[in-house]
């Protein structure tokens, strides 16, 4: 029966995307809807519909849960589409190559990606998350230090599914004592309960994200805040390929409240590509992390501090300024490439203020002397959050979010693209500097069998650092997300 009744609802849903396809008018509104955006969708719906019902008193939803996580062998899944939508913005002249384009503009991303996690020995578990992805981009990507959609990849979409391997790495911990601790399940955490005092290894390919600077309020653009700036760290260039993992180890150590992390990792050998530098003591990340848990009365809160550094392939702005200068051309920061050493801070503060909503805060910064390796146009950064449940109004699977940052660039930085250099992102021919400012707020209702809609609201001014163009851009956006493990 019910596999019957969510299959009558796949087949009325992807009834209306077909006949949204078909719709088209002068101004060609739909015209994203192409044959490979409603195949991505097609994907995403038929996960939802054919998942089981997402409570966990269902007779179908535990029989199911035990399939999934019986045995040495487990499986999960996630899938993910944004769409988002900018208004055109004022500009007072044409915009250059890292542009953000003033006229309106729509953009996608689609992503699914599989959980095979495979018990090996006590302790030992290997994570493989086979990944799919679809885009559009918004400006190619271009003329914004946090752009909009964090699930869009550097190297862009064009309108085609392409599959990989995301993760593909082994996790050894060994329990040293203490007290029993849940873990939930994710894409890289199967359900478990380890001690307190404890000691984690996990080597192969990751991102470095899923170990440094996680959160479970700000920095999943599947799940709360969709721009680049909310990630992690603004001033964090951590070292990643275009699709943002890389390959090496973490190591972690755990005592009750406090945690220490380790992690060396390869660093792009070009910046920007996908490309990466085989000469792991030579090149790379590498950062440490130390984290505490604390209570104001019943309230928790954490307090994490983070501090890196990229030795790799990296050019030089003010010696790109120089060499242009005296060459009467725009500074080029590819002809300045060598080996050097970026360094890097950052402070990040949750602490809930109520049972139901949570302040977030991160601080961060880096030399800025060098171009970025790895991640966002951006030098350092503060911004501040919060983030709750709907609890309040009957709601409480629902959550919401409203978040601040203020994006900035060094000196050498800003020299270098008002002299008419471009970076990854940025560079508009010349530049009037002023901070980018981003404020974003989403709401994310909680649907049956395991999904979620999401609706988003950004407001970023100053886009690319430039005041001339000051804006601000508006840009809207809905989400749909699934997930099972």
């Amino acid at each position: 029966m019910i596999f019957r009744q969510t299959g009558r609802r796949a087949a009325g849903i992807l009834l209306m995307v077909n006949r949204i396809d078909r719709y088209d008018t002068r101004a060609s509104r739909w015209k994203y809807f192409s044959s490979d955006y409603r195949y991505a969708f097609a994907m995403l719906v038929g996960l939802t519909a054919f998942a089981p019902p997402s409570h966990s008193d269902s007779p179908i939803a535990q029989d199911a849960s035990k399939s999934m996580h019986a045995g040495p062998l487990e499986f999960g899944l996630q899938s993910t589409y944004i769409y988002q939508h900018q208004n055109s913005f004022a500009a007072p002249y044409s915009p250059g190559y890292n542009s953000l384009i003033p006229s309106r503009e729509r953009s996608y991303s689609f992503t699914t990606t599989a959980l095979v996690a495979a018990h090996l020995w006590r302790g030992a578990v290997l994570y493989v998350n086979p990944e799919a992805y679809q885009s559009h981009v918004l400006s190619d990507l271009k003329g914004l230090g946090g752009p909009i959609d964090a699930e869009q990849q550097k190297g862009g979409g064009a309108n085609r599914m392409t599959e990989y391997i995301a993760r593909a790495f082994l996790r050894q911990t060994w329990n040293l004592g203490g007290a029993d601790v849940a873990l939930s399940p994710g894409l890289t955490q199967v359900t478990d309960t380890v001690k307190s005092h404890r000691l984690v290894v996990s080597a192969g390919r990751m991102s470095i994200t899923d170990i440094f600077d996680t959160s479970p309020i700000a920095g999943d653009p599947r799940g709360n805040f969709m721009n680049w700036s909310f990630v992690t760290y603004g001033g964090f260039d951590y070292a990643a390929d275009l699709r943002g993992y890389t390959t090496g180890i973490a190591i972690e150590y755990y005592s009750d409240d406090w945690a220490l992390r380790y992690g060396h990792f390869q660093i792009p050998a070009i910046p920007n590509t996908p490309s990466m530098d085989t000469r792991l003591l030579k090149a790379f990340g590498e950062q440490v992390e130390i984290e505490h848990d604390h209570k104001l009365g019943d309230l928790p809160g954490v307090v994490k501090v983070l501090a890196y550094r990229d030795v790799g392939n990296m050019g030089n702005y003010t010696a790109a300024v120089v060499a242009g200068a005296a060459l009467g051309t725009p500074p080029d920061i590819t002809t300045t490439r060598s080996l050097n050493t970026k360094v890097g801070f950052g402070i990040h503060i949750e602490q809930s203020l109520l049972p139901d909503l949570s302040l977030f805060m991160r601080w961060s910064t880096n030399n800025g002397k060098y171009e970025e390796a790895s991640f966002a146009e951006i030098d350092r950064q503060l911004q501040i959050g919060l983030s709750g449940s709907g609890n309040r109004w009957g709601r409480a699977e629902d959550n919401y979010g409203i978040a601040y940052a203020i994006n900035e660039i060094s000196r050498a930085h800003r020299n270098y693209l008002a002299a008419g250099g471009l970076g990854a992102f940025v560079g508009d021919g010349y530049l009037n500097y002023r901070p980018e400012d981003v404020f974003e707020a989403y709401y994310k209702v909680a649907l049956p069998y395991h999904t979620q809609l999401s609706f988003d609201y950004q407001n970023i001014a100053n886009p690319g650092y430039n005041s001339d163009r000051h804006g601000p851009v508006n840009v809207f956006g809905v989400r749909l997300h699934f997930s099972y493990f």
